[in-house]
């Protein structure tokens, strides 16, 4: 950082962590070490060091920081501890965020740029927000959104999905999710989604000024990877004002790099993994495996054979079941990311669960489909939006043994759903109901009741407010 031009007119503020729970005598020393090493030299004109008091985590504490800065000057320039910089990667970064400092679109300028093949214009916009060297301003930070389940809702469709995803060269929906459910914790794919939802771009320069030596295991969220090995030893980028509208050709080169990047993971499989290459179908797939796709995790479900002709089902959804048998899906249905079907039954002699679903029915993502203990039945051409929950049984509850050790009742264990029913987001069907064709059920309600044919119901619990 010393070797920047303008580090000599520059703030350095460096947010260091607190020592975890239980963190070793080493730790707490090399935490005490951080601090003296970066007192030692005269990084920049000024430097103000910011220790935690105590383990806040990598996201918090960037994003904490972020906001901080920017609600104090404006703007901020953000570099994590295992990036280096070239000498030209202050002005660069200062030049953007004067530039482009009153263009609302321009929400962030990046620094980082994949080696790629392609000729690139100096500068040019992207929807994605590289990170690894970044800036931006109050007024683009101030829709940062940190609840990632209000992001995750905001997929409206697919094609969102699809979209955010870089037409699937990468799968960043996966990791808002895994946040979600607290399998990992980061801030970078919620800034990203945040821009993702204003319409906003980012800046990126065609080579790369910085390198991350991070990738060799130690970080916290990294893993080694050659792919993102760049030189960063660029002395300058100019930034010269461009039109503020995403860069074909520069989206077009990061695609084809993710593709590139995932294709070589995929050359070298485990043989566990060679056993399941087009799980995406699950066309006579042997469900001893079922793919969460991450990190190509293998979670082993069952021993038992699925085969499901001519359907989709996505490979971050999963089964439980004791008999394939129990579970039947016609042709052309479809069944989307992390929904959870569960066809259990009482015991080995007693099967009284199972799964039917009629042909080309939308089953969409996030959905939670219960058929343990009882039967549900799910007509042709029906829609299933996302967070729906759908229950075939209750517990019984009598007083003389705790509830969670007694069967699923079988009064009522059934939920029978027609032709042609849609079934908004976030319901809840609980057993004994019976929805009739055509029916549309709006999003939020709690069905109990029966629903007659072609017959509009909402509200907690649902009723009858229109007809089709």
């Amino acid at each position: 950082m010393s070797k920047n031009e303008l580090a000599n007119e520059s703030t350095l503020y460096v947010y260091a962590d607190g020592a975890k729970d239980h963190a070793s005598v080493e730790d707490v020393e090399a935490i005490a070490e951080i601090e003296s090493i970066v007192k030692s030299r005269a990084w920049c004109k000024e430097i103000v060091f910011v220790k935690r008091e105590k383990n806040i985590g990598l996201a918090e504490n960037i994003s904490g920081g972020v906001t901080e800065i920017v609600n104090r000057y404006g703007k901020v320039i953000v570099l994590e501890d295992d990036i280096v910089t070239s000498p030209g990667f202050l002005k660069y970064m200062n030049d953007g965020l004067t530039t482009y400092e009153h263009d609302e679109r321009v929400m962030q300028v990046s620094a980082f740029m994949f080696p790629v093949k392609e000729s690139l214009p100096a500068t040019f916009f992207t929807c994605l927000n590289l990170c690894w060297g970044w800036g931006t301003w109050k007024r683009s930070w101030q829709h940062f959104v940190k609840d990632e389940k209000s992001l995750i809702n905001k997929f409206a469709t697919q094609e969102d999905r699809k979209r955010f995803n870089l037409d699937n060269s990468y799968d960043f929906f996966s990791q808002l999710w895994f946040n979600y459910t607290g399998r990992i914790k980061t801030w970078a794919v919620k800034w990203y989604a945040s821009m993702f939802f204003m319409n906003g771009l980012a800046l990126h320069p065609n080579k790369s000024l910085i390198r991350n030596i991070g990738l060799d295991n130690t970080g916290t969220n990294s893993t080694p990877n050659e792919f993102y090995e760049v030189n960063g030893s660029n002395p300058n980028v100019e930034v010269n004002r461009v039109e503020i509208e995403q860069s074909v050709i520069g989206t077009e080169a990061i695609k084809s790099y993710y593709r590139l990047s995932e294709s070589a993971k995929k050359a070298k499989p485990n043989k566990l993994f060679k056993v399941v290459k087009g799980l995406s179908i699950f066309y006579k797939l042997p469900l001893f495996i079922l793919e969460l796709y991450k990190k190509r995790e293998l979670i082993i479900y069952s021993k038992k054979r699925l085969t499901i002709k001519g359907a989709f089902i996505s490979p971050l959804s999963t089964f439980h079941f004791d008999d394939a048998r129990d579970i039947n899906f016609g042709k052309g249905c479809y069944v989307g990311e992390f929904t959870t079907v569960w066809v259990i039954n009482n015991s080995k002699e007693v099967r009284n669960s199972c799964l039917i679903v009629g042909d080309n029915t939308y089953i969409g993502e996030q959905n939670n489909i219960r058929a343990s203990g009882g039967k549900i039945s799910i007509g042709k051409n029906c829609l299933i939006s996302q967070q729906v929950s759908i229950i075939a049984a209750n517990h019984e509850y009598k007083k003389e043994d705790l509830i969670r050790n007694q069967p699923w009742s079988r009064v009522n264990n059934f939920v029978s759903i027609g032709d042609d029913v849609w079934v908004g987001c976030g319901v809840q069907i609980l057993a004994g109901v019976t929805i009739g064709n055509g029916a549309v059920v709006a999003a939020g309600s709690v069905v109990t009741k029966d629903v007659d044919p072609y017959t509009i119901v909402a509200g907690v619990p649902a009723k009858k407010v229109n007809s089709r």
